[in-house]
């Protein structure tokens, strides 16, 4: 059976400002902007696509991506700065909020069981790394995992709003466990630190 696997985007949700967490793929679409909203009307585009020609069509809505091949994201800058010895800045608009950031390999591991189902009709799975912190978290953890001294600079103020994705019907349906971001980090700053 012919299928499409489609990697949509949490851009789908209104993730500065979810309902209820962790984001279920029942949880309303709501895009925050122009990316969330191409990504939605693709999603519209396939399952139109897969009423009219029966054609099997598997969605998964991915989290924030880093890793290799991710090198303009926080994280990689994160890594840049810490292994350089520059000063981390957190973006004023990012500092405080919390994420749900996957690693590529997990992702690319999401997207090989996804193409083993054998379902007809639309199926949509949420694709996070399970794990939700605040973007100081994070730089916080690659000043740690690279020895970094670094100085960090941060308008943190409070905690914001937590987005994390309900990943319980990939977990169930495609087999789908991510590793974790401490295992992953360490993986990341290896691979940065081989490309120089």
């Amino acid at each position: 059976m012919e299928r499409l696997l489609f990697s949509s985007s949490k851009g789908v949700y209104a993730y500065r400002n979810p309902r209820y967490n962790p984001v279920d793929e029942d949880h309303e679409v709501a895009p925050q902007g122009l990316y969330g909203a191409a990504k939605y009307a693709s999603e519209i585009l396939a399952k139109a696509y897969s009423d009219r020609y029966g054609l099997s069509v598997i969605i998964l809505r991915l989290t924030g991506i880093y890793g290799i091949g991710r090198e303009q994201g926080a994280i990689a800058g994160f890594v840049r700065a810490a292994l350089r010895g520059e000063t981390i800045r957190l973006e004023p608009e990012a500092a405080g909020r919390q994420f749900d950031m996957i690693h590529v390999n997990d992702v690319v591991d999401a997207l090989l069981l996804a193409s083993k189902v054998k379902s007809r009709g639309v199926r949509t799975y949420n694709i996070g790394g399970n794990e939700c912190h605040p973007l100081e978290w994070f730089a916080r953890l690659v000043m740690e995992k690279t020895g970094s001294t670094s100085p960090l600079e941060s308008d943190f103020q409070e905690e914001g709003v937590p987005f994390k994705m309900n990943i319980k019907r990939a977990q169930r349906e495609l087999g789908f466990s991510p590793q974790s971001v401490r295992q992953r980090m360490s993986q990341f700053i290896r691979e940065m630190k081989a490309s120089g």
